[in-house]
């Protein structure tokens, strides 16, 4: 089912919500519906307005292969009770739940939160096929520099997302724990779970 046509309540709030889902730049964007980057701009401010014809266009560009599923997971993460992110294969997060820094963060590279254990995490994700469909879950605990909390100590569960157009996203769901806890998911490592140990 396509989504096309669709109405945003908040136009400006919308249409940077779904650029950042695709993972383009406004400049990108622009350059996809020959228009300046400083109109993608103003749209997004809601300085300006695109006339009906052009909002359709936009919607039409920007929800080509998007379903109602990958609607819901975008859906589901930013509603998430605690800490739950979505990010792309290259780091760029797409949506996040009010806990985990909400739409502030959407746009931002994940690198910007990397500690090394969280690179450790993720090279070894990589290396078991995490975007080859031969990962369940990534299991493991890190400090992290939290937006407007300092340092927090947290155990990180990956799952891999994939989406209507093939692609597979990061699904991250990040929960505060206290310095037991932490200390003792700190000694277990990084648990790599593959599919087979679940199917």
């Amino acid at each position: 089912m396509r989504m096309a046509h669709r109405r945003w309540t908040d136009f400006p709030a919308g249409l940077r919500r779904v650029r950042i889902a695709n993972g383009l730049t406004q400049a990108q964007l622009a350059d996809q519906l020959g228009v300046e980057q400083a109109t993608v701009s103003r749209w997004e401010s809601g300085a300006q307005r695109p006339d009906p014809a052009t909002q359709d266009r936009i919607r039409d560009f920007l929800f080509h292969g998007r379903t109602a599923q990958d609607a819901i997971l975008f859906h589901s993460v930013r509603i998430a009770p605690g800490g739950r992110i979505l990010f792309s294969a290259d780091g760029l997060i797409l949506a996040a739940s009010q806990a985990a820094g909400g739409t502030a963060i959407e746009g931002m590279q994940t690198a910007r939160f990397r500690t090394p254990v969280t690179q450790a995490a993720w090279d070894k994700a990589v290396e078991a096929g995490f975007f080859r469909g031969d990962v369940a879950s990534v299991r493991f605990a890190s400090d992290l520099a939290a937006p407007g909390m300092g340092t927090i100590r947290a155990q990180f569960v990956w799952y891999p997302a994939r989406m209507s157009d093939g692609t597979t996203h990061v699904l991250a769901d990040i929960d505060i724990v206290d310095e037991e806890r932490f200390r003792e998911m700190r000694e277990a490592g990084i648990r790599v779970t593959l599919l087979d140990e679940v199917l």
